[in-house]
């Protein structure tokens, strides 16, 4: 990770869950953002969201795991779900096809004290950390 990558403004993306429902995912039940990446048949409309919020300009990508909190699992009995929804969510950002040449960050929100926060650390697994430079020649992998 580029330690000085923040000390320019950077265009973060837009809001996941908002350009999903917009795009024709259905709301029903809570944890309608988190129910797509259960979803298979829902990956490719999450993946097409962050790619053009790429397009667009963003320089960081959020992965989509706003409603994945165990917390908000939890009170919903799918906290279960808690380890296939964030690798998910990391592997769908990682697919993402950008324009050469452009240098994009990936973060997952991660709670902490009740608040989410940007968190670019290393996971066991490295399939929702990172933070690297990718184009057309060289996509997450």
């Amino acid at each position: 990770m580029d330690k000085n990558f923040f000390k320019q403004i950077r265009i973060l993306d837009g809001g996941m869950g908002q350009e999903l429902l917009a795009r024709g995912l259905d709301p029903t039940g809570t944890l309608w953002s988190a129910k797509a990446l259960l979803e298979e048949k829902t990956h490719s409309l999450i993946e097409s969201v962050h790619e053009d919020f790429v397009k667009a300009g963003a320089e960081v990508i959020v992965t989509n795991t706003f409603a994945t909190r165990q917390v908000r699992l939890k009170e919903n009995n799918l906290e279960d779900k808690f380890e296939i929804l964030n690798k998910n969510a990391g592997k769908i950002a990682k697919k993402i096809n950008v324009i050469d040449n452009i240098e994009v960050q990936m973060y997952r929100l991660t709670p902490k004290n009740g608040v989410s926060i940007l968190d670019a650390s290393n996971s066991k697994d490295n399939t929702t950390a990172p933070v690297k430079k990718i184009s057309k020649r060289y996509l997450l992998k």
